[in-house]
């Protein structure tokens, strides 16, 4: 795929040309990112779409089978910050190793353990520092 390709493929999830352009000659984070788009109905807000590039990167391929619990948590808005896909990613990580790939996700404990619901704020942070 070339980067004019990219540009219009990638564009749809309001990605950033320079961001597309870095990885627009690797084929696993490609595919990886257009099975994504598709199941995310097409096109993404640029936070979203940010998530999911953010995804495909990090997305361990023992979690692949998995990726569709992954975008729905991004394109309903539940994640909204890179930590979540992180601590999601380790969540199913524990899950794994535990249970095997026979393990099916509940949602609830799935979103509690990536932080849905959870808002911390600048003033929450800086609180934290001081004590």
């Amino acid at each position: 795929m070339d980067i004019e390709q990219a540009i219009a493929k990638f564009s749809v999830i309001n990605l950033d040309p320079k961001v597309i352009t870095s990885f627009a000659a690797n084929k696993k984070v490609t595919t990886r990112l257009s099975a994504m788009i598709e199941m995310a109905g097409g096109k993404a807000e640029k936070t979203q779409g940010n998530l999911l590039y953010t995804l495909s990167t990090k997305l361990p391929p023992t979690q692949e089978e998995y990726m569709k619990s992954f975008v729905e948590q991004i394109m309903s808005n539940n994640w909204t910050k890179v930590m979540q896909i992180e601590e999601a990613v380790a969540f199913m990580k524990d899950k794994l190793t535990k249970e095997g790939t026979s393990f099916v996700i509940e949602k609830k404990e799935f979103e509690t353990a990536s932080g849905v619901g959870v808002t911390v704020t600048d003033q929450d942070c800086h609180n934290l520092v001081e004590t």
